[in-house]
């Protein structure tokens, strides 16, 4: 049983590494294409959606390769760059990017809009998330799984803002804006 285990936590890994490099693919190609695109704000305007995708698909990469359970302490690769301080800081940097380009997105898409709600709850999307981190950390130095439990929840409640901010812009949106809400409010 114990080989079994071992094998079938490998095949994860594999997997898990397997898909990490694919990702970086995909941004890699989809950033080119989102800086050779010629519509919307000019181009330098593009940058800090860049960078925060970067780090945030980085930051996954990273997790996927060296991939731990931070409160339990366990490491599938047993390495100083396993540890949980390094860990949870790459989580902390990458999740702390998602949240912010969410939160850009969405002020971008209301201030373009005119959608009031829109820009109020942009500007909370970030706040909760450092909160959440907080908690994380909080979780990940005393073992306790209420810090996880306050950070999903917090976690939780940003996506749903996310969903009571963007129906009302997919319901305006057209084209290829329109099916990326589409898309965000599936996958929320």
């Amino acid at each position: 049983m114990h080989q079994q285990t071992t094998t079938l936590v490998h095949v994860w890994w594999y997997a898990l590494c397997v898909i990490a490099v694919v990702n970086l693919g995909i941004w890699s190609f989809s950033t080119r294409s989102f800086l050779k695109r010629r519509i919307g704000a000019v181009i330098t305007h593009r940058w800090p959606h860049v960078l925060l995708s970067a780090g945030y698909v980085l930051g996954c990469a990273f997790r996927s390769v060296l991939p731990r359970a931070d409160v339990q302490r366990i490491v599938v690769y047993d390495s100083w760059l396993s540890s949980v301080l390094v860990g949870r800081s790459v989580a902390t940097i990458a999740e702390l990017c998602f949240a912010a380009q969410w939160a850009l997105l969405l002020h971008e898409l209301s201030r373009d809009t005119d959608h009031r709600i829109g820009s109020l709850l942009a500007r909370v999307v970030f706040p909760l998330i450092v909160l959440a981190e907080v908690f994380s950390w909080y979780a990940v130095l005393s073992t306790s799984y209420l810090g996880n439990t306050l950070e999903q929840s917090l976690w939780t409640t940003t996506v749903i803002l996310l969903v009571v901010a963007l129906f009302p812009l997919w319901r305006k949106a057209e084209g290829p804006l329109r099916t990326f809400l589409s898309t965000s409010l599936v996958l929320s």
